[in-house]
């Protein structure tokens, strides 16, 4: 029953040891990173406008894409994480708390980017 449950045993890699967990860690910088873009052009906005704001609600569009496609993408890391016996809970309830704050936020953020365009 021991050797059972020591097999059984997530492992718990660094980034430097395991390419999954470095991706993870690329994905979530990724999406902060995006995050931020999505808020400076959203208050750049505010101050533009014509062509100018058309211009930036492009680019609000094409950062909200990014960031959803990583999102997309961390959510796949996790699944062949946990399919690969590594220990995921940090990037499960990371992932779970941005998929929360998404399914939220989302609607108002396409309607805020259609608005301005």
């Amino acid at each position: 029953m021991l050797l059972g449950a020591a097999t059984a045993e997530a492992q718990h890699p660094t980034a430097a040891e395991n390419p999954l967990v470095a991706e993870a860690e690329e994905l979530l910088a990724e999406i902060e990173a995006s995050s931020v873009t999505y808020r400076e052009l959203s208050e750049q906005a505010l101050q533009l406008k014509g062509e100018e704001r058309t211009i930036v609600a492009l680019q609000m569009h094409r950062t909200l894409v990014a960031f959803m496609r990583a999102v997309e993408k961390l959510v796949a890391n996790v699944v062949r994480q946990t399919e690969s016996e590594i220990d995921a809970g940090q990037y499960q309830q990371k992932t779970r708390e941005l998929l929360w704050r998404l399914d939220r936020r989302i609607p108002a953020l396409i309607d805020e980017t259609e608005a301005e365009a």
